[in-house]
């Protein structure tokens, strides 16, 4: 029932009067009452954004700021509060806008002259900072994180003589303060200025024990004092508070260093570095791998690690430069070869894959430890070359051998799902289940993840399906579908994965008019904005109005522009299977969307991921039995058929095996969808992949080759294992227009 206007006031009266109170969740629920039905009251949007800023939820006053300054609440104050809302989910850019605007409405704002410099030192903006803090200082010459902040921005500025006096006028005024006394230390430290450094980081240290990175600075000071047996002292405190920092590592290379020990720096580095790439922590790699570079710039293993920095973010020629780099200064390191060729491999530039492999065991012969898993990754390399060339013979000789060696759980689920393989290939079906089964046994689901029974990926399908049944879908206010003028649609590709996705995207890819983003997750922020919004996601979908999507849009092309420049015209295919369960959120944004669905026959969809060594996110970790693998096709395509006929999407369907038999009558008709021309080089897409380079999915094999025919109604060979779940799927099997005898 819809909340007349007189009842949202007495509700917003009500949440000031719980406020009051100090009744902070009464005040709370009353401010979402007032708002459930009242979501374009501007002033209440400011009210109740002001309210999550002052309770620490800044992502919520971001969006409930930005809509009302949207419908008219256009002050300083308002302006002001956004910035600080998007300064603490660090959007720095846009606070920093925010801010600006502020201030030009009144130049003697101090929230927005204060905010302002804090973006600045952020952006590391440093004289930029010292001008807009000094202005703040006027105002408030007895702020103590002001001057604190000014400080700071002065040493970093390079004036270390008004650096040095503000700290001191900090101290005077808050004797023993600890942030106080940490900022002073390190701009002494930085200054070079070590006992004094020192003495203020000991007594901050007092206050705060357990903060590893206060005892690092220490270290830094005592070695830089010549102290190197205290600052190893002090780095082997951190190890029980927090054992295996790499920062603590960074460290000890520099004091072994300062020892005369530079075998020992570099075998710290390298470990720090190698930690902070395994996290994917590149911006703390980074500089390491420069400084580690600057120390030994003829260091094979230090070039090796740099190919690895950029093998992981798809930096595919800057990656095998360094690896080639590594190699030219020691043309036998083992993990390059490996890593080389393992690039080569995804890349499908197999004769180059070869080679290295082919150099990698020679040199793994030679070697007096037998047991190094680097040699077993040189032989699983090979087994999957072998495969590749349909020698499985030799690929199961190689993956035997890579067994033998001890090495890290995800090097034997490799090894299991690659032997699964070669079995399937083999046609030896009962042995191949049964390697996919100990492979998806093992498998450890990323850090985070839930428990794949009951993760937050499949509670959610749960729970929106739960919505639906209660009648959900009726309360939606279903937005227009003439676009926003002059503002055009991503086209999205979607299906259940392993069902040809990756081969539509790589066809597309051919097309002169077309962009695609494969997997970048780019309506993240997006729904990381619908759980914002009023009642949070699911349940804010229905009442969201014109200004809700247009904020969900710009979200969304704000993620895409930070992936690629799309040219003028240019279409952009943005491709995610899993965009199914969120098909929802994507319509109200772009209620004019167009939908691409990659069809397969059920079976062969659940049968192939199963098969699939995935890294286990939240959807993926459902995939680590038959059992629920078809339990989570069947919900997942319960959600996307419910959205699909509820919400009258715009849907291409594209089935899997229409494109083997009829690849040009596919593809053409695909074309008038999209409202692009034929072009003949969409028949060229193997070559086009090939040229791509890495593909980041797991069908780059497949996709690199001419219609891949194979794997169409492999499940028949795995019927006796599929017999269990075909209850489950047959609904499916019938509704596709496929029948269970293939």
């Amino acid at each position: 029932m819809k909340q007349s206007p007189v009842a949202a006031t007495e509700c917003l009266q009500q949440a000031r009067q719980a406020l009051a109170r100090q009744d902070v969740l009464r005040a709370d629920a009353l401010y979402l009452q007032c708002l459930e039905h009242a979501r374009n009251d501007a002033a209440a949007l400011a009210e109740y954004g002001q309210f999550c800023l002052r309770t620490e939820r800044n992502e919520e006053a971001a969006y409930l700021l930005w809509k009302a300054i949207r419908l008219g609440m256009d002050s300083a104050d308002a302006w002001a509060a956004l910035g600080h809302a998007r300064l603490e989910i660090d959007e720095i850019a846009d606070a920093r806008q925010a801010f600006e605007r502020a201030l030009g409405m009144d130049r003697q704002h101090a929230i927005a002259g204060y905010g302002l410099a804090q973006c600045l030192l952020r952006e590391h903006a440093w004289p930029q900072a010292v001008a807009a803090l000094d202005r703040v200082r006027q105002a408030q010459p007895d702020n103590l994180p002001v001057l604190v902040n000014l400080a700071t921005a002065c040493g970093q500025a390079g004036d270390t003589a008004r650096a040095a006096a503000f700290f001191s006028q900090a101290e005077r005024m808050a004797p023993g303060e600890p942030a106080v006394l940490l900022e002073a230390g390190r701009f002494h430290r930085d200054a070079g200025d070590w006992p004094r450094a020192l003495l203020r980081l000991q007594h901050c240290l007092r206050a705060w024990p357990d903060e590893p990175q206060i005892r690092i600075d220490i270290a830094r000071c005592q070695r830089a004092m010549g102290d190197v047996a205290s600052a190893l002292a002090s780095l082997d405190a951190i190890e029980t508070i927090a054992p295996e920092l790499p920062e603590c590592r960074v460290e000890r290379g520099h004091c072994l260093a300062a020892g005369g020990d530079a075998a020992g720096r570099d075998e710290q580095w390298e470990i720090a570095c190698r930690q902070w790439l395994e996290a994917r922590q590149f911006e703390r790699a980074e500089p390491l791998l420069a400084q580690m570079l600057q120390a030994a710039p003829d260091s094979p293993a230090t070039w090796n690690s740099k190919g690895s920095f950029h093998d992981l973010q798809q930096q595919l020629e800057p990656a095998e430069a360094a690896y080639r780099r590594a190699l030219e200064l020691s043309p036998d390191l083992l993990p390059a070869h490996v890593n080389l060729g393992n690039l080569y491999e995804t890349s499908n530039r197999l004769d180059e894959a070869l080679t290295h492999a082919q150099t990698a065991l020679r040199i793994a012969a030679t070697l007096p430890d037998a047991s190094d898993p680097v040699i077993g990754a040189a032989h699983l390399l090979r087994a999957r070359l072998a495969r590749r060339q349909k020698d499985y013979g030799l690929a199961i000789e190689h993956l035997d051998a890579a067994a033998r060696i001890p090495g890290p759980d995800v090097q034997v689920q490799t090894v299991l799902f690659e032997r699964g393989r070669i079995l399937d290939a083999l046609d030896d079906t009962d042995a191949a289940i049964a390697a996919f089964t100990r492979a998806n046994a093992i498998a450890r689901p990323e850090p985070g993840v839930d428990d794949p029974d009951g993760n937050k990926f499949s509670r959610g399908v749960d729970y929106l399906l739960e919505l639906i049944d209660r009648g959900w879908l009726e309360t939606w206010k279903l937005p227009s579908r003439d676009p926003p003028p002059g503002e055009a649609s991503p086209v999205i590709l979607l299906g259940f994965p392993r069902s040809g996705t990756t081969l539509l995207n790589t066809v597309l890819f051919s097309h002169s008019q077309i962009a695609v983003l494969e997997e970048k997750q780019t309506f993240g922020k997006a729904l990381g904005l619908a759980r914002r919004m009023p009642g949070g996601y699911p349940h804010t979908l229905p009442g969201c109005d014109a200004l809700d999507a247009q904020l969900l849009r710009e979200t969304y092309w704000r993620a895409v522009g930070e992936l690629c420049a799309l040219r003028p015209g240019q279409l952009l295919i943005d491709k995610f299977p899993f965009y199914l369960t969120l098909a929802g959120l994507i319509h109200v944004a772009f209620p004019q969307a167009k939908f691409l669905f990659a069809q397969r026959h059920p079976c062969d969809a659940v049968l192939s991921c199963f098969m699939q060594n995935f890294r286990l996110n939240e959807a993926m970790a459902n995939f680590r039995t038959l059992g629920q693998t078809a339990s989570i096709y069947d919900r997942t395509m319960r959600l996307w058929t419910v959205f699909r006929e509820r919400l009258g999407l715009n849907v291409h369907t594209i089935r899997y095996e229409g494109m083997v038999d009829d690849f040009d009558g596919q593809v053409r008709a695909l074309c008038d969808f999209l409202g692009v021309p034929w072009e003949d080089s969409l028949r060229q897409f193997s070559s086009k992949a090939l040229d791509r380079g890495k593909i980041n999915t797991p069908s780059y094999e497949q996709v690199s080759q001419p219609i891949y025919r194979q794997a169409r109604g492999r499940w028949q060979r795995y019927r006796r294992h599929l017999e269990p779940h075909l209850p489950l799927l047959q609904p499916w099997i019938e509704r596709y227009g496929y029948h269970l005898g293939g």
